[in-house]
């Protein structure tokens, strides 16, 4: 029986081939073109520490659904909810645009960049460069790239690609073979997934035990924590692990107090 990482992946290359068929690479390619400037892009420098001692940074998740829960959020209002974020001590926004299986949508994206001024991670499973073109041409600041669903010549294909055009890359990891293959490509940002994408069971130990193994490699990454925090005192021990930042959604959604964690940090 197919994984729902399986289950997903193949779900995600028909989307693939149909938006190669309409608006196609070319089209996509012409309404987002290229970028060629090498700066710390607007994503990067939000998540950044400007100042000792450092301060966890957190990235609001806006999703509506999972594959292992089913509808998180039934009165679902993506601007609205940013709009909530942005109040209440965010420093970046990560948005599900996977239709099918989290019930997202890449308008999503364009819808919020016109009313909240945060920069925004597209968190989906990009396997093509075309979806590269797309993301940008939505509007989003930065990309996720899941090591679990990509080789390395193809995961260094799509950094080269997003950079080029002016996109930030989170690239997620979910154990130490991963981080291994990773950490040769000089990735500005890697983000820890406590969830197992396989069976969707989370260890918050998974983020605590890389950035260990981090703490003295040179150039260090910039590192997000991914998944399960819930209460204030995890997000300290990240702050005593050197995370830069957390992607946080359910649990904010369901422990509104986390925010003042948040606020104080600014």
């Amino acid at each position: 029986m197919a994984t729902f990482l399986e289950q997903i992946t193949a779900a995600k290359q028909l989307e693939i081939t149909a938006l190669k068929q309409n608006p196609g690479l070319a089209e996509l390619e012409r309404q987002a073109p290229a970028m060629l400037s090498y700066a710390p892009r607007a994503f990067h420098a939000a998540i950044t520490p400007k100042k000792a001692p450092i301060n966890l940074h957190c990235i609001a998740e806006i999703k509506k659904a999972s594959p292992s829960k089913g509808i998180i959020r039934e009165d679902f209002d993506p601007v609205a909810i940013a709009q909530d974020f942005a109040q209440t001590g965010a420093s970046a926004l990560s948005v599900l645009t996977e239709t099918e299986y989290f019930k997202g949508n890449p308008a999503y994206i364009t819808q919020i960049k016109k009313v909240v001024n945060l920069p925004i991670l597209r968190k989906d499973f990009i396997l093509d460069p075309i979806q590269v073109h797309e993301s940008k041409k939505l509007g989003a600041d930065a990309i996720l790239l899941i090591k679990a669903i990509l080789s390395v010549e193809t995961l260094t294909q799509l950094m080269m690609l997003a950079h080029r055009v002016g996109l930030d890359t989170v690239v997620e990891v979910h154990n130490q073979a991963e981080l291994d293959e990773v950490l040769p490509l000089g990735c500005p940002i890697i983000g820890i997934n406590n969830r197992n994408l396989h069976t969707f069971e989370v260890d918050l130990n998974t983020t605590l035990t890389l950035a260990d193994k981090l703490k003295y490699h040179h150039p260090r990454p910039v590192l997000i924590a991914e998944s399960g925090y819930s209460q204030s005192s995890e997000l300290h021990t990240l702050t005593e692990h050197g995370l830069n930042a957390v992607l946080i959604g359910e649990g904010l959604a369901k422990h509104p107090e986390l925010t003042q964690f948040f606020k104080q940090g600014r």
